[in-house]
């Protein structure tokens, strides 16, 4: 639930972060059934007084160069965009970008609704620089769920009256820096609580960090800080433990981007809640003139490289269409979603492959 106040802080804060004006052209494709996507991509516009350029979600899932084609045919100024977006357009661009693009324009790419990758922060704007993207156009950020838009960006100015700490969930207690633990936020653009829910919302809306402060949003969000500034690393829900290791499955999902340049999103679970066998959703972008004979091939670069770089086996491996891990028209990553639909059989893959022991779920199975 957003206030008047709530929406009044979040345009302050998103103008005072991303330096945006009456001039700006903002634009994306998120959803406008989120808040990112309606309050940072239209009203936050309409506020200034500025330019909202609404991109349809669909075509990017097949084709994310495109979306830096609408950023240049548009002339869009900012934007805010997931992790891995930057890095499929990143591994995509290689190193001889398109000719005909021009991100000159571009102020502000606001990385931000996932956990973000050093990787991708790197490598995003070496493969653009030739495009003209500046130097400092991308920013790490981090936009809690519970609140209007109001993004803590690596680099930029602070919000006013926005805070956050990295609290052991189980104490309360504030972590030291490099220590992960979860996020809690408050600030004038969180939300007073969920609509519908509880009406005691103190233990999620109005957390108090141990001999400390109150106030607190907790978040849910994993996180950690590098000299003092704000990193996330996961969810807390979704920490998986394979063959006695603890895994985030961010971690593999970004590793297996530069894998080929064939794969698209990924969406790694455990068949288990929480642990057991890994089981990986792969998107197949495209293959070798539409045949299906080099997927095998592909399997067993993914299962050699989940293998050398986290020490754990794949349990299953379902390559599968683009679309089948992020709906039509949203940026949710919906991993439980998918997971329930695998357990009940309901996932179609182009390729399919199963360890010893591990059978095909059977349609209509239990969730």
């Amino acid at each position: 639930m957003l206030t008047h106040g709530n929406l009044t802080a979040a345009m302050a804060g998103l103008r005072r972060t991303l330096g945006t004006d009456c001039r700006s052209r903002i634009g994306g494709w998120l959803p406008r059934r989120h808040t990112p996507g309606l309050i940072g991509q239209v009203l936050h516009p309409l506020w200034l007084g500025a330019t909202a350029v609404t991109l349809p979600a669909e075509p990017y899932r097949t084709d994310p160069l495109g979306w830096l084609r609408a950023i240049s045919r548009h002339g869009i100024t900012e934007t805010l965009a997931p992790d891995v977006l930057h890095a499929r357009c990143a591994a995509l661009l290689g190193d001889e970008p398109p000719a005909g693009l021009d991100l000159s324009r571009w102020r502000t790419a606001l990385n931000a609704g996932e956990p973000v990758s050093a990787g991708t922060m790197a490598a995003f704007p070496q493969r653009c620089a030739p495009l003209g993207l500046r130097p400092d156009t991308l920013v790490a950020g981090y936009v809690p769920a519970e609140g209007a838009p109001v993004p803590l960006a690596t680099g930029r100015v602070p919000v006013p009256g926005v805070d956050f700490a990295v609290v052991d969930p189980l104490t309360g207690r504030r972590l030291p820096d490099g220590a992960p633990g979860e996020i809690w936020v408050r600030g004038p653009a969180v939300a007073t609580g969920h609509w519908g829910g509880p009406s005691d919302t103190a233990p999620q809306f109005a957390a108090r960090v141990a001999e400390g402060p109150g106030g607190f949003l907790r978040t849910g969000d994993l996180g950690l800080t590098v000299n003092g500034r704000l990193r996330m690393t996961g969810r807390v829900r979704d920490a998986l433990l394979v063959d006695g290791r603890t895994l985030h499955p961010q971690d593999v999902e970004r590793e297996l981007l530069g894998c080929a340049k064939a794969l698209g999103s990924a969406r790694v679970f455990c068949a288990g809640p929480g642990a057991g066998t890994l089981v990986v959703v792969q998107e197949v972008v495209r293959t070798a003139g539409g045949a299906r004979t080099g997927l095998p091939r592909l399997a067993a670069r993914i299962r050699a490289l989940i293998a050398e770089e986290f020490g754990v086996e794949t349990g299953a491996l379902l390559l599968v269409r683009p679309g089948t891990v992020r709906g039509a028209g949203t940026a949710k990553i919906r991993r439980a979603l998918l997971r329930e639909r695998y357990l009940r059989g309901e996932v179609r893959a182009l390729h399919a492959e199963f360890g010893p022991g591990v059978g095909a779920p059977r349609r209509g199975g239990a969730a």
